[in-house]
């Protein structure tokens, strides 16, 4: 699960808390589920911001901070796994090897094909174009969403006649996936329920084969949940957890 929005959000959620501690341990009792909450914040930040569930004597058995870095719960507190974060790191590192090649490749393959586009931007990762038409900015955008697929971390956006490759925190899909790896479970034991953009990459169907997100969720997030045949829900935050089937 996320954790900003998704697990915890308002103050008025605070009597849900008992309820989801509750269903939580009826899953790991009956079905031997582990529960990660993969956040953006550092460790410390999610220990402070966590504090009102943990009262409640709720714990994820794995926190995923920064949206890549994986600790496991320990009578000591959340413990770093150093060998896989180590390797989550090196493959983001390759990726951003990797990434420099494929922006110029992107760029010349759409320079040629599309007489009417200007760069407005080009860096090692970062592509930004302006086309003359909506259309054809909607087609190049359909193709580069295809050509990023491969990298954890760069994201396509789109506004009119603009086309916008760049970085974001997309790397929770990878971090979920190597957790899953060293625990044993595949894609088809997994439950990934998110509500923004930085959660797309564990909730398209490829790192987790059941996914969902609540009703306050980013327009593109439940899209991309619909799309994977997800799980769409209505309530905002905790309840939509509790009210979900």
């Amino acid at each position: 699960t996320d954790l900003d929005g998704t697990i915890i959000g308002s103050a008025n959620q605070l009597p849900l808390y008992v309820p989801f501690r509750d269903r939580i341990a009826d899953l790991r009792r009956r079905h031997g589920a582990v529960w990660a909450v993969c956040t953006g914040r550092s460790l410390s930040e999610f220990r402070d911001y966590f504090t009102p569930m943990r009262m409640m004597g709720a714990a994820p058995d794995f926190v995923i901070a920064r949206h890549a870095y994986i600790y496991s719960l320990s009578r000591f507190g959340y413990i770093p796994h150093l060998l896989w974060n180590a390797q989550i790191r090196y493959i983001l590192w390759v990726s951003h090897l990797s990434i420099h090649r494929a922006v110029e490749e992107w760029h010349e393959m759409v320079s040629h094909f599309s007489k009417g586009v200007t760069t407005v931007k080009k860096g090692r990762d970062r592509l930004w174009l302006r086309f003359d038409s909506e259309e054809a900015a909607s087609a190049v955008a359909a193709l580069l969403k295809e050509k990023v697929r491969p990298y954890h971390h760069l994201q396509v956006f789109k506004y009119l006649k603009e086309i916008d490759v760049r970085p974001v925190p997309f790397t929770k899909g990878l971090a979920l996936s190597e957790l899953a790896h060293h625990l044993g479970v595949d894609a088809g034991n997994i439950l990934a329920i998110g509500n923004g953009h930085n959660d797309i990459s564990m909730l398209d169907g490829r790192m987790a084969k059941m996914m969902g997100c609540p009703g306050n969720s980013e327009a593109e997030v439940k899209d991309v949940v619909h799309r994977a045949n997800g799980h769409l829900a209505t309530g905002t935050g905790g309840k939509s957890l509790l009210s979900s089937p």
